[in-house]
């Protein structure tokens, strides 16, 4: 399992934090199908401010997704055409 820096996404004119996790596809062989690559959200993450006015991360990401209009595949899908479109040296951030 590779962790992956943190992507920023908007949604819903706010900034937020995506932890994941990434796995590399495997080519597919004569004896072996392949495997495509995957990204599994863990946490997003949004700075709030607690009952005394204190900013403080608070993983969202259950709450977005109660909310109409998000949707975690779409977003990992979205993180994975970003990653295919970039270079990155996944062995730095193997697990």
């Amino acid at each position: 399992m590779k962790i992956m820096p943190i992507h920023t996404i908007e949604w819903d004119e706010h900034y937020y934090d995506v932890e994941y996790t990434y796995e590399a596809g495997e080519p597919s062989t004569y004896d072996h199908p392949g495997a495509d690559a995957s990204v599994d959200i863990k946490a997003i993450w949004h700075v709030l401010k607690d009952k005394n006015g204190v900013p403080v991360n608070v993983d969202i990401l259950p709450l977005l997704e109660q909310q109409e209009g998000f949707d975690r595949d779409e977003l990992q899908e979205e993180i994975l055409d970003e990653l295919d479109n970039k270079e990155y040296d996944y062995e730095t951030y193997e697990d």
